[in-house]
């Protein structure tokens, strides 16, 4: 559980949204605390957990949340390799937690399963 708690605060330094910023200070300024992403990284997951198939569109509105505001997070989750794409609906990306089968360790992919219930 460990793992998926350091993977979902993303404690690498690097902005996955850097290439958006184009350089630009005021948008570079703008980017959420870490606290914050974490927070929501963690509730974007907990939601494709809980919904297999949801589109970033859908865990937009249930969070109550602009899909530019999310759409970090999704990103975040895709590089740590704990949310794939699926196919698209609607001109969304169908998300759903990354199989297990293709994780390399086994005590990750049980942590994948099991996240969002604590």
């Amino acid at each position: 559980m460990i793992n998926l708690l350091k993977k979902l605060r993303n404690e690498d330094d690097s902005d996955i949204c850097a290439n958006r910023h184009n350089g630009n200070a005021e948008s570079i300024n703008a980017d959420p605390a870490e606290s914050i992403k974490t927070r929501s990284r963690r509730e974007v997951f907990r939601l494709i957990n809980q919904h297999d198939g949801i589109t970033s569109k859908e865990i937009a509105k249930q969070m109550g949340r602009r899909l530019n505001c999310i759409s970090g997070r999704i990103s975040e989750l895709k590089k740590q390799g704990l949310v794939e794409v699926r196919g698209r609906r609607n001109a969304c990306a169908v998300l759903r937690v990354a199989d297990c089968e293709n994780s390399t360790n086994n005590h990750d992919a049980k942590e994948k399963q099991t996240a969002g219930v604590n």
